[in-house]
């Protein structure tokens, strides 16, 4: 039975003078006292008093015009979703979010109300605190004084049905700090599995440094604060020795990734150290210090292209933001301190670093935290937890090292929550102090203080850890609030379901489930079933946990009062013990409508089955029967741990999470009756009690969760947002039309991709088409690529900057012509005259490129299709002094190849792959599969036989060609086995796809894998006439040649299948990428796509073509005939075929073994469906029209 939710309606919406104050901001206290003392009470202003307000505020407002006390405006429109009828508020200007301190002017409200009812509104503050809107007059204002997610409620129609929507209120210190974790989050996860000998030397080097060092602080520290603050380095010490180690051992991404904070803990340490007893060396010039750079160095160097990428975009985004944050400090005259450092060689030390400069750690310790910087704020929070708690208003500028006091009462602990939704970095909270830490222990007496203030924690909306978690008796409380948060809210299914991803892995999960009750599995949901034996398996499962036996005896207690819960999840299967294959640690709070999950683990033998996922939509939907609200599975960033939390959870703002606890909570205090004799303190009086105190915070409410065996025979129907999943599939096959779920008002899981992309890129884009023509070659160039790395390509603004670029090519560097014809390619706009001039202007300034500027303008002409006899010759020349100079790396060698094979230019192609080759094998260029793969390919198809070519060829097929193609033998390899055994060969192509990290052979080399798969295939000279038909088909569908990608590419089939007589049989026809709309879970499990990368790739056309055939046969012939079905199937394919659809083509045999199967395809960087590409041939003469 699912109990009954909290109101979360407009009934407690405050109505009095705190509300007026915010609509009606320039307009004296007194004169709205007035209004309110003459209205009738619990009722709102008349008509006339509204309109008479209105007036009284355009005066004041027209008063102090260009004066101090003005308040900026921020227009926006209240207005619902076409199709669907969600909430949406639209601001003008652009989708970028209000600053606080700015006036909000809302039009259309009044056009919401139904039934000629009296439409009633309200705003909920971050806060959770909800202010009652007078809709009376248009435009409705409101002044925003809070950062964080705000929530428009909206109530009108006979039913009074409240409809919400979110929208987030910014700030350039919020905006800062979300840059500069965001920032820390890229740096520390760049390095993505390329292993060199300079990275396991740094490590080395490193390690034996770290020992030096800590045994020179040790023996130099003296006094008794050195030797208490002696934890902080001994801490990290043994953390960074145990991941480093790892990382050589295992070469684990996961490993260096921690190992990288614990350097910056340690430097942290070592810093507040040097303020007690300064070890003599300064920190930045140690050998310790230069062993660390030297670590970064190589750790950077090793990381893949992408990732370098995204760790400068990263970069380039946290000086833009401290610029902003800066410039506000100035204006407002606070934060001298951080202006002072930023202005005084912080600046130009992280810019140099955007130029090429090796970056290290110190410099962005000096970024977090106030006055002199992390350290400051750490003394600062202590010298706070010795003199009480300080102020709770803004804080002026971030802050890192943050204390949360067990004495400080929980109204003052909000306030503090609030504060730091804006200004917290490094998701950590020291409850307690640093001198003085709270300390986890079972032991009476103190034990219900520990209880109490791990109760508060939760119940503020902080997650937690405890450190030193490695046998000690005791262990320290560390409260975390990270900025992006994975959560659920319980109700919102069709917000969950509008993320593909998220509805993949739940169709994959369900699909699951099904497989494992097909073959005599049972899954049991249980809860606290067996409790220590979830615990000594979550101890073998993770070595690195951080829940030793402090809080393992607190867990204990907890237990027997219903304050910890372990969901278990248990593998029952005929002759075998039942085994443990998954478990939740967690608890439940805020009145139980709230459930925090604090740490899990799933065995990895048992992976093919999901556990881990299986149990998190059974554990979501047990609660959501029980009456909770939200789901909470704590932080989410970039590391490997964290990377399936988006696809079972809705990731949202911190401010988001914090206000749907908060209005919750309020709610459930509202609800109990004021003459009722309960235990539960009011609201009023548990804000004033301390976090050390029980009643503190709002009961946990575990009483609701239910304990012993949840499910006995789990199915899909026990699967949260399965019910969901299948209203939408049975609505999308009853319609001829596939439908998408309709759009609903932000959600916290679109909010920040959005905000951080879209939304701000959308709003720059809009001022910037204003401000072009006064930017400079620089700033051009990166807002062109700035956009075409996000793949946004805004027409207005490339337009502008286009002839902005035409105009000013003479001052372009290198870098700048580079990225900006880059820029244009990336994002497929087609100018003639663009391209034109910056191939003069490149050829001119050709010698001063490095290797990944040739490369990058090599591949962009060649990916619009222009050719120039000049630009080649240049490129050419150039890039051959750049492999003598050995300059190039593979993926550089591989683009500059590529522009000269697809545009035509065989000589120049053969000269420079006399030079390439050797190099690229020189370097071991086999350790990029794509750089690989399309060199190998290029030399294959023009037969180039010089020297390296042989070697080239040999070494490919080794590592890429040979072992997949073995993978996928086994794979095509028809037999009568179980639908285990079918997953499993395909699990096993999977992984060996996902080792050579191959995405596809290649243009030369897929025709050679199609025929020793034994699939019949065109030799590549004569067609037969179904290919020729197939390609007119294919032209007629595409039109004209386009850039190669999942929506551009398209089958063609044909086929006649024939079963017991009966004749089942398809004409040519063209399928496009697609979601196979129609077809049955059960058929699309029988033709999984792999993916080096990790895409679904389900869309792909040849994949949704033999769907739809499989389909077809079912639903005519029966589900038994698929085996037995004879006959033959003609696929052609516009461009060749990726190893997802060599994948699916030897599935379809596996399954179809009697049917044969002819397939054809053609390269589409070459041909449009068989007719050659057009490419545009540039002038090589100079001319004044192309620079005016």
């Amino acid at each position: 039975m699912v109990m009954a939710r909290p109101d979360l309606g407009l009934g407690l919406a405050e109505r009095g003078l705190p509300a007026l104050r915010r609509q009606f901001p320039h307009v004296e206290a007194d004169a709205l006292n007035l209004f309110l003392e003459s209205s009738e009470e619990g009722s709102g202003l008349a008509d006339d008093a509204l309109a008479a307000l209105a007036d009284m505020e355009r005066e004041a407002v027209a008063g102090k015009e260009d004066q101090f006390g003005h308040l900026p405006t921020r227009g926006c429109r209240v207005t619902r979703r076409d199709g669907c009828g969600s909430l949406q508020v639209i601001f003008e200007g652009g989708e970028s979010p209000p600053h606080v301190g700015t006036v909000l002017s809302m039009t259309g409200l009044e056009e919401l109300a139904k039934c000629e009812k009296v439409l009633q509104a309200g705003l909920v503050l971050p806060t959770g605190e909800v202010l009652a809107l007078q809709t009376g007059c248009n435009p409705t204002s409101f002044l925003l004084q809070e950062f964080g997610m705000h929530e428009l409620r909206v109530c009108s129609g006979s039913a009074q049905e409240v409809e919400r929507c979110w929208f987030m209120v910014s700030s350039p210190l919020g905006e800062y700090g979300e840059a500069l974790d965001l920032f820390n989050d890229a740096y520390d996860w760049v390095w993505d599995g390329a292993w060199t000998s300079d990275l396991e030397d740094s490590i080395l080097n490193l390690l034996v440094a770290l020992d030096e060092r800590f045994e020179a602080v040790a023996n130099g520290s003296g006094g008794f604060m050195a030797q208490s603050l002696m934890s902080t380095l001994s801490s990290p010490k043994k953390r960074m020795e145990k991941n480093l180690s790892k990382a050589l051992e295992s070469q684990d991404t996961l490993a260096l990734g921690r190992a990288v904070g614990c350097v910056r803990a340690f430097i942290l340490g070592q810093s507040l150290m040097d303020m007690f007893a300064p070890a003599g060396q300064d920190l930045q010039s140690s050998a310790f210090y230069q062993s660390i750079m030297s670590f970064e160095r190589a750790r950077l160097e090793a990381a893949s292209v992408s990732k370098r990428d995204e760790l400068q975009q990263a970069l380039r985004r946290l000086v833009l933001a401290a610029d902003a944050h800066v410039a506000d400090l100035y204006s407002s005259g606070k934060g001298q301190d951080f202006i002072k450092r930023w202005s005084g060689g912080l600046r130009s030390e992280i810019s140099a670093m955007l130029e090429g400069s090796s970056m290290h750690p110190l410099p962005f310790q000096q970024m977090r935290g106030g006055g002199g910087g992390y350290v400051a704020d750490m003394m600062a929070s202590m010298a706070e937890s010795f003199h009480g708690p300080g102020g709770h208003g803004r804080a002026e500028t971030t802050e890192a090292m943050t204390t949360l006091p067990p004495q400080a009462t929980f109204s003052i602990a909000q306030s503090k929550m609030t504060r730091w939704t804006e200004s917290l970095v490094d998701e950590q909270i020291c409850i307690g102090s640093p001198m003085a830490p709270c300390e986890i222990h079972s032991r009476e007496p103190g034990v219900d203080g520990v209880l109490a203030t791990l109760h508060s924690t939760l119940s503020l909306g902080l997650g937690y850890v405890s450190s030193q978690g490695d046998g000690s008796e005791t262990s320290k409380l560390v409260a975390l609030l990270d900025r992006v948060r994975a959560s659920l809210p319980l109700h919102a299914q069709q917000d969950f379901l509008q993320d593909k991803r998220r509805r993949d892995r739940l169709k994959d999960v369900c699909r699951v489930v099904r497989a494992a009750r097909k073959k005599g599995q049972r899954l049991k949901l249980c809860v606290n079933l067996n409790f220590t034996k979830a615990l000594n398996a979550l101890r073998e499962h993770h070595e690195d946990s951080w829940v030793g036996p402090a809080l393992e005896s607190v867990w204990d207690v907890m237990q027997k009062m219903k304050r910890v819960f372990g969901f278990e999840l248990w593998l029952h299967e005929e002759g075998q013990e039942p085994q443990l294959i998954a478990a939740d640690f967690g608890h439940a709070h805020t009145f139980g409508r709230a459930y925090y999950v604090a740490t899990r683990f799933f065995d990895r033998k048992h992976r093919t089955l999901q556990p881990g996922f299986v149990l998190a939509y059974a554990e979501a939907e047990c609660l959501r029967r029980a009456g909770f609200e939200l789901w909470d599975l704590g932080g989410a960033d970039h590391s490997p741990m964290m990377q399936y939390k988006p696809q079972v959870a809705m990731e949202m703002h911190r401010s988001e999470y914090l206000l749907r606890l908060r209005e919750i909570a309020r709610a459930e205090y509202a609800a109990i009756p004021e003459d009722q004799t309960t235990s539960t303190p009011s609201f009023a009086e548990s804000q004033q009690k301390p976090l050390a105190d029980l009643a503190a915070a709002p009961p946990p409410g575990g009483e609701r969760v239910p304990v012993g065996v949840v499910f006995e025979d789990l199915s899909e129907d026990d699967l949260w947002g399965a019910a969901a999943l299948k209203a939408e599939t049975s609505t999308s096959k009853s319609s001829k039309a596939p439908k998408a779920m309709p759009p609903t008002a932000m959600s916290g899981a679109d909010f920040l991709p959005l905000y951080c992309q879209a939304m701000m890129m959308t709003a720059i884009g809009k001022k910037l088409v204003t401000m072009v023509k006064d930017l400079i070659p620089q700033d051009l160039a990166n807002t062109a690529w700035a956009f075409a790395t996000l793949g946004l390509p805004d027409s207005d603004l490339m337009d502008q900057i286009l002839l902005e670029v035409i105009a000013k090519v003479s001052d372009f560097s290198t870098q700048n012509l580079a990225n900006t014809a880059w820029a244009y390619a990336k994002l497929g706009l087609w100018n003639e005259r663009l391209m034109q001039t910056l191939s003069l202007a490149i050829v001119r300034k050709v010698k001063d490129f490095d290797g990944q500027g040739l490369a990058n303008v090599a591949w962009a002409y060649a990916v619009l299709g222009f050719r120039s006899k000049r630009l080649s010759e240049a490129l050419l020349a150039a890039s051959l002094e750049k492999i003598e100079a050995q300059e190039f790396g593979a993926q550089e060698l591989a683009n500059l190849a590529f522009a000269f094979d697809v545009t035509g230019d065989e000589d120049r192609l053969r000269a420079f792959l006399e030079a390439a080759v050797p190099r690229f094998l020189s370097v071991d260029g086999f350790s990029d599969a794509a750089a690989s793969t399309e060199l190998a390919n290029i030399v294959a198809r023009h037969r180039f036989r010089s020297r390296g070519a042989e070697e080239l060829d040999v070494e490919f097929r080794q590592r890429f060609f040979h072992p997949v193609l073995r993978a996928l033998q086994k794979c095509a390899t028809p037999g009568g086995d179980s639908v285990e055994e079918s997953d499993k060969i395909v699990e096993e192509l999977a992984e060996e796809v996902t080792t050579a990290g191959l995405t596809n052979f290649g243009y030369v080399y897929a025709r050679q894998a199609m025929q020793e798969l034994g699939f019949r295939i065109c030799d590549g000279s004569q067609r037969p006439e179904w290919v020729t038909e197939a390609r007119a088909l294919a032209r007629s569908q595409l039109e004209e040649w386009r850039i190669p990608g999942t929506e551009n590419i398209v089958a063609v089939i044909s086929y006649e299948l024939h079963y017991s007589g009966e004749v089942l049989r398809r004409e040519p026809t063209v399928v496009t990428s697609g979601w196979a709309e129609g077809v049955h879970d059960e058929v699309k499990a029988m033709l999984r796509p792999v993916d080096a990368r990790g895409w679904s790739c389900e869309s792909y056309s040849e994949r949704v073509a033999l769907l739809e055939l499989i389909e077809a046969a079912r639903c005519k012939f029966g589900d038994e005939s698929v085996p037995e079905l004879t006959g033959w199937v003609r696929m052609y394919h516009s461009h060749h075929t990726s190893v997802t659809g060599l994948g699916v083509f030897c599935q379809f045999r596996r399954h179809v073994p009697k049917v044969s199967l002819d397939l054809d395809f053609d390269g589409a960087w070459y041909t449009w469906a068989g007719n050659p590409r057009p490419l545009t041939l540039l002038s090589d003469e100079e001319s004044l029209y192309y620079y005016g």
